[in-house]
């Protein structure tokens, strides 16, 4: 009782109230808010950030390995990094459960690979497939801040980290948008993502 869902009808998330509804209509072609919320970051997180933390690691590995990208989801390209042992977070590794945890003041290289990893979390283990324009928010300025300083330590090659995140946050989404998003989420799925919504 009180748990939230996703209502397919409504395009929107629901709290459960523990009683028949009745019959449903057609589910809506329509994408929420809080779905194009939630596919934006997801999208986020798939392209950008996994980026991020690749090129990272392909710098910071200095053994001329070269690491096959596509194999290569958040939790993995983690778990490298610990072997390595270096950029640790500022207070260690700790359990979190949501990024605001980690204070602002906390920047190091290992701070934000941190906050990737507990970003990705959110996103992968969502039950309702949604964000609220709060949340969102506040995830996009973390991610804002983040991807500014990753554009200093990496310097990427091609677009920086910033407008990566802008062209995501400026495109156009479909429902089949939302689908194909909670699905490669659920399954943590790297692959390339964005020419679909071009």
């Amino acid at each position: 009782m009180g748990k939230n869902y996703y209502c397919e009808e409504h395009a929107t998330v629901h709290k459960y109230k523990d009683y028949w509804s009745g019959e449903k209509s057609k589910a809506s072609r329509r994408i929420s808010s809080d779905q194009q919320n939630y596919v934006r970051m997801s999208m986020i997180v798939l392209e950008v950030l996994s980026g991020v933390l690749y090129d990272r690691l392909y710098i910071d590995t200095k053994t001329g390995e070269i690491l096959d990208r596509d194999k290569l989801d958040i939790t993995e390209m983690c778990k490298k990094y610990c072997a390595l042992k270096i950029n640790f977070p500022s207070k260690g590794f700790r359990k979190i459960e949501k990024v605001d945890e980690i204070s602002t003041i906390e920047d190091t290289i290992g701070d934000d690979i941190q906050r990737i990893r507990v970003i990705r979390n959110e996103m992968q283990h969502s039950s309702v497939f949604a964000l609220d324009d709060t949340r969102y928010q506040t995830l996009i300025t973390i991610v804002h801040d983040m991807l500014t300083r990753f554009d200093q330590r990496n310097n990427p090659a091609g677009e920086s980290y910033v407008k990566r995140l802008d062209e995501i946050r400026k495109m156009e989404l479909e429902t089949r948008s939302f689908e194909e998003i909670k699905e490669r989420m659920k399954a943590g799925l790297i692959e390339k993502i964005h020419a679909v919504f071009r």
